[in-house]
């Protein structure tokens, strides 16, 4: 639960996305779900963590193809992106190879 939150606030934060959004887009999930998660206090499904993972890694591969046609400052802000996405996608990864542990 803890990797779903943190998240959840980073993009919150940069993005501006909704629990709502969070929940549909990033987590596969219906709506309410993050909600759900927070005040049952209940994990994650491995489902939702390779969802979270997947999007990450397509947030990723988006804004790396995007610099490569970039010059200068913007260049610069899609590769600051580019490393932002991918430390999201590698916190991801490591919450998934616990869980597999635990298994």
């Amino acid at each position: 639960m803890d990797i779903v939150n943190t998240l959840y606030e980073k993009l919150n934060k940069r993005m501006k996305i909704t629990k709502y959004d969070y929940s549909r887009q990033w987590l596969g999930k219906s709506k309410g779900y993050l909600a759900y998660l927070q005040s049952t206090k209940s994990q994650p499904s491995l489902n939702v963590l390779f969802a979270l993972y997947g999007q990450a890694i397509r947030q990723r591969q988006i804004w790396q193809r995007s610099t490569e046609t970039k010059h200068g400052n913007d260049k610069a802000i899609y590769n600051e992106n580019t490393r932002y996405f991918a430390d999201i996608e590698n916190s991801i990864e490591k919450e998934i190879r616990q869980q597999a542990l635990t298994m």
